[in-house]
C-alpha cells in the first residue's frame, strides 16, 4: 500500500498502567479526521517492583502519597478531616503534594513492544511514520493549587502573570518543588475573593512515556519524531474550551444577547480505576477532581451524586453543558446525568472530536480520548485553536531527531544495489549500439533512390499516415468510451440502483441473471416500499415473506426485472456515422503513387 505523507499524520498515545490506547489522525481538506483506534495491553516487563512485592510495597506508597495529588485551599497541609470527601483520601496521609517528580529509585514500565506494534500496523495501513503526541493518566501527574494574592491588579487586567513569578510562589508555598523546567501552570477562575490562582502540573521524572523513547533510542532503532507529552487535566479542559468557543460563536451569529452571567461546564471521565471530574466557568477552569473510589463499575447514580456533592461544595451555579466520557455504560451514565441536571445538554465527549473518514462519530474507548486531544494539538486545527494550553513535559533531547549511522548488512546492501545498478546501466549501453548497428544495417540494405530520397516527401508522408493511425485511434477511444456500461446487464443494474436510491427501507442481498431477467433478492422494512420498486422497475414480485427481528418487521422479497434487448443510441448513431464515411470512401478511386508525389509537390 502507497504510504502517505507523514506530515499530515499524527499518532496520539495514552499511556495506562494497565493498556495502551492510541488514535491515528490525518489532516485532510475537511479538517482532522480519525483513521483508526488501537488498543494494546500493557505487559509487566521491566517493572522496577515485581507484582509478587507489590503488597509489601503498599504501605509505602500510601506513606509517600507519589499518586495523582491535588490540593485546594490557602495551607500547605492535607489533613483529610478538613476535607469535604474525606473517604477519597482517607487513606493518604502526608504533606503537600510533591512536585518535584518522584524518587530517582522510580522506574517506569516500558511499553516498547506495544507502541512497535501500534507503529507497524499503522505502516501497514499506509501510514507510515506518523508524528506522534503522548499522555499520561494521573498517576503519573503531580499538581497543586497556587494563590497570588499580589497579583490581583493583574488579574483584573487580564494580564498575564510571568513565569518566573509563578515558579517563586511555588516554591514559596509547597515544599519539594524544585523541578522549574517539567512545571506547567494552568490559570484557574479566581476566588470569591478575586485572589488569582493557578493550577502547578508536573509529570513524574520516571514516566512509562520517556523510558520507552530512551529505551528505543539506545536499541538505535528508527522512530517516529515524539514532539508532545501531555496529561489529562489540560487535554480535557481544551476540549471544554473549544465546545465553548464554538457555542459562543453559533450565539453570535444567531444574535444572541450577551449576559453576564457565567457559562458552567462539567466534564466526568469514568475510568476503570477512577473518576475525573472538571468544573469549568467560561473558558477557564474552576475545580478538578481525582475520585480513585469511583470507577465504572459504579451505579450511574452513585456517580451522579458524588457530582452533585461537589458541586454544592464548590458552590457552582446551574450547569448548562456536560460532557461524558466513560469506559463500560456510557449511555446508562448519560440518561442518568439526564435526570440529575434536567437543565443541562448532556451529550459524549466524542461529539466534539473529529468524525471519521467515513463521517461517523469519532469512535474506541474513553481513555482513546485523550489520545485523540494529544494528536488534534499536533493538528494545528481552526476549530481547536487556543484551545489547549502550552504544556510539553517531553524532553528536548527526546524531541529531537536521532541520527542512526547505517551498519552492518545495511551496507553490504547499498553495495549489492550499487554494484546491479552498473551493471543494468553497462548491458543497457551494450544494447543500444547493438540496435544503433542494426538499423545502420538496414539503410544500407534498401534501394538508393529511397536512401537518397528527399526527406521532406518522406516525412510528408509519415505525417499523412500517422494522422489517419490517429483518426483511428480516436475513433476507437470514443467507442470504447460509449459502449463502456451500454451492455444490457450493466444498464439494468444501473436502472435498479438508481430507482432503489429513490425507494427508502430495502435493501438487495444478491443480484442473480435469470433468462433474460435480472433476479434480485433482498430485505425491506415495508411492504409498500417492495411494491413501489416493482412499478418502477417494471417488474414482478415473485416472493414476498414477513417476519419479525428484534420486534420490526422485515420483508424478505424476490424481484424479477426485465432486460431491454435495445442497442444504445450513442452506439447505433456511431455506427451509421461509419458506415457513412466507409460508402463515401469506397466511392473514391484510390490515389496513385504519381498523384500524391504531385500532391505533395
Amino acid at each position: 500500500m502507497a504510504s502517505r505523507n507523514a506530515a499530515n499524520t499524527t499518532l496520539g498515545v495514552m499511556v495506562t498502567g494497565r493498556t495502551l490506547h492510541a488514535s491515528l489522525l490525518e489532516q485532510t481538506g475537511d479538517g482532522p479526521r480519525l483513521v483508526r483506534t488501537f488498543t494494546r495491553q500493557r505487559s509487566s516487563r521491566g517493572a522496577s517492583t515485581p507484582e509478587a512485592s507489590m503488597g509489601d510495597d503498599l504501605d509505602a506508597l500510601e506513606e509517600s502519597g507519589s499518586d495523582f495529588n491535588i490540593q485546594f485551599g490557602d495551607e500547605g497541609g492535607s489533613d483529610v478531616d478538613n476535607m469535604f470527601i474525606a473517604s477519597e483520601f482517607g487513606g493518604l496521609e502526608g504533606g503537600a503534594a510533591d512536585l518535584s517528580g518522584g524518587s530517582s529509585a522510580e522506574v517506569a514500565v516500558s511499553f516498547a513492544l506495544e507502541l512497535a506494534d501500534i507503529l507497524a500496523e499503522c505502516e501497514d495501513l499506509g501510514y507510515a511514520r506518523p508524528t506522534m503526541a503522548f499522555a499520561l493518566e494521573a498517576s503519573d501527574v503531580s499538581a497543586v493549587e497556587l494563590h497570588l494574592p499580589d497579583e490581583k491588579a493583574t488579574e483584573e487586567k487580564d494580564k498575564a502573570v510571568s513565569r518566573k513569578t509563578l515558579v517563586a510562589a511555588l516554591k514559596e508555598q509547597h515544599e519539594g518543588a524544585s523541578d522549574d523546567e517539567r512545571v506547567a501552570f494552568l490559570r484557574l477562575t479566581p476566588t470569591d475573593e478575586g485572589v488569582p490562582r493557578y493550577l502547578a502540573v508536573t509529570a513524574r521524572a520516571e514516566n512509562p512515556v520517556t523510558t520507552t523513547l530512551t529505551e528505543l533510542r539506545e536499541e538505535k532503532r528508527r522512530l517516529p519524531p515524539a514532539k508532545l507529552l501531555d496529561t489529562e487535566v489540560p487535554l480535557y479542559l481544551g476540549l471544554g474550551r473549544s465546545m465553548v468557543a464554538a457555542q459562543q460563536a453559533a450565539d453570535t451569529e444567531e444574535g444572541a444577547a450577551d449576559s453576564d452571567e457565567p457559562l458552567y461546564t462539567l466534564m466526568v471521565r469514568v475510568g476503570s480505576e477512577d473518576t475525573l471530574v472538571l468544573f469549568l466557568e467560561d473558558d477557564r477552569l474552576k475545580h478538578t477532581e481525582n475520585l480513585r473510589s469511583l470507577t465504572a463499575a459504579e451505579p450511574p447514580e452513585t456517580i451522579c451524586s458524588r457530582v452533585l456533592l461537589l458541586q454544592d461544595e464548590y458552590g457552582i451555579g446551574e450547569i448548562e453543558h456536560v460532557l461524558l466520557a466513560s469506559e463500560d455504560r456510557e449511555d446508562d451514565l448519560a440518561d442518568a446525568f439526564e435526570m440529575f441536571f434536567p437543565e443541562a445538554y448532556v451529550r459524549g465527549m466524542r461529539e466534539e472530536l473529529p468524525p471519521t473518514k467515513n463521517g461517523t462519530p469519532s469512535e474506541g474507548k474513553a481513555a482513546t480520548i485523550p489520545a485523540t486531544l494529544a494528536a488534534l494539538r499536533l493538528a494545528n486545527d481552526e476549530g481547536y485553536a487556543n484551545a489547549f494550553a502550552d504544556i510539553n513535559f517531553l524532553p528536548a533531547e527526546l524531541r529531537r531527531r536521532q541520527f542512526v549511522l547505517p551498519v552492518t548488512w545495511h551496507v553490504m546492501a547499498m553495495y549489492v544495489v550499487l554494484f546491479c545498478t552498473v551493471l543494468f546501466f553497462v548491458a543497457r549501453f551494450f544494447t543500444l549500439q547493438s540496435s544503433i548497428q542494426d538499423y545502420r544495417d538496414r539503410v544500407n540494405q534498401q534501394q538508393p533512390e529511397f536512401v537518397d530520397a528527399d526527406p521532406n516527401v518522406l516525412q510528408a508522408r509519415i505525417d499523412s499516415l500517422q494522422n489517419v493511425h490517429a483518426e483511428i485511434v480516436r475513433g476507437l477511444d470514443v467507442l470504447e468510451d460509449l459502449m463502456v456500461g451500454s451492455d444490457r446487464w450493466s444498464r439494468a443494474m444501473e436502472k435498479a440502483a438508481r430507482e432503489m436510491a429513490v425507494v427508502e427501507g430495502l435493501w438487495v442481498d444478491s443480484w442473480q441473471p435469470s433468462g433474460n431477467e435480472l433476479q434480485l433478492r433482498g430485505s425491506a422494512t415495508s411492504r409498500d416500499g417492495v411494491v413501489t420498486l416493482a412499478e418502477r422497475l417494471n417488474g414482478r414480485i415473485e416472493t414476498l415473506t414477513f417476519s419479525e427481528i428484534r420486534e420490526w418487521p422485515v420483508y424478505a422479497y424476490t424481484l424479477r426485472v426485465p432486460l431491454s434487448n435495445e442497442l444504445p443510441e450513442a452506439a447505433v448513431f456511431l455506427r451509421e456515422r461509419i458506415a457513412e464515411q466507409q460508402a463515401a470512401e469506397d466511392a473514391q478511386p484510390p490515389m496513385s503513387s504519381a498523384a500524391f508525389d504531385e500532391a505533395i509537390d
